[in-house]
């Protein structure tokens, strides 16, 4: 099958079978930091907010919101992340799921609306 032919979830499916184990883990591990550092960084700057007002809200310093935004910044605790998502009035959500469905997932946007603007958003 040439390349172009191959769809989009068959080129996932090579490319999840190519890594071992732990090369698969190591690499979500990797991309789901990256993007909660985006993610957070995309919505404080989409509500104008400095790293001191985020702080302020979730209830923490601005050198540790700096820390979050940082995409090799280390851990961040669930605790963390509830708070920041109480402070951008938006849900989080933690899940088990397929490779496969993660993968989707993690493709989208990074900015979310507030609980607030998403009721001023016409279908």
């Amino acid at each position: 099958m040439s390349e172009k032919a191959m769809s989009e979830r068959e080129r996932d499916v090579l490319f999840w079978e190519s890594l071992t184990k732990d090369e698969r883990h190591e690499l979500m591990a990797t991309v789901i930091r990256r993007s909660i550092a985006f993610q957070i960084r995309a919505n404080r700057d989409s509500r104008g907010w400095t790293q001191a007002k985020l702080a302020d809200m979730a209830g923490t310093r601005q050198s540790v919101i700096a820390r979050y935004e940082n995409p090799e910044g280390g851990e961040i605790s669930v605790d963390a992340l509830n708070r920041i998502a109480r402070a951008f009035d938006v849900a989080l959500i933690i899940r088990f799921t397929s490779f496969s469905e993660w993968v989707k997932a993690y493709s989208g946007d990074l900015e979310t609306l507030s609980y607030d603007q998403e009721l001023t958003v016409q279908p």
